[in-house]
């Protein structure tokens, strides 16, 4: 019988993260260090980077998977890269997907609010949310909260699902 009081552990959501990045090699390392210990994982597309970026991302421990795209593509392909991201998010169980990119950051205790919200959002049936956003500004330590970037909520946390609809 347990003892009054104490809660038995909840589980954690698998929670991953998607990252697209072309030539991101100025944010990525402070970028690995601050979502990594946030998510279950990293999913990462390297849109055909020349400065290392793709190589940063393979020697990663906390990318579970890297994908990548030529260089000499015709044209840059939103869409296509993220619904190969969410493809790849799938494939490795995510229950929930943050989007975030290589010059944004998360705030300390991210996955601990993640996880309420997303609990409680269970129960009212919410599959999404806006996440406000911080980004970084003539260097990796500084950021912006004047005007518009102190506004800024974009939806970047939803629930994983194999029939997502995306907007073309």
């Amino acid at each position: 019988m347990p003892s009054r009081g104490v809660r038995s552990p909840r589980r954690r959501t698998r929670l991953l993260a998607l990252l697209a990045v072309r030539d991101g090699m100025r944010h990525l390392p402070g970028f690995v260090r601050n979502v990594a210990p946030q998510v279950d994982g990293i999913v990462a597309l390297d849109d055909g980077s020349g400065d290392g970026s793709d190589e940063l991302l393979a020697e990663s421990a906390a990318v579970v998977e890297l994908l990548r795209v030529p260089r000499d593509r015709p044209v840059w392909d939103e869409v296509a890269n993220h619904r190969s991201l969410v493809a790849a998010a799938l494939r490795h169980g995510a229950e929930w997907i943050l989007c975030v990119d290589a010059d944004e950051r998360l705030e300390r205790d991210f996955r601990e609010r993640a996880e309420r919200v997303i609990r409680r959002g269970r129960l009212l049936g919410y599959s999404a949310y806006s996440v406000r956003l911080r980004e970084l500004w003539d260097d990796p330590g500084q950021y912006r909260v004047d005007g518009i970037w102190g506004r800024k909520a974009v939806a970047r946390l939803f629930r994983s699902r194999e029939d997502h609809q995306f907007d073309p």
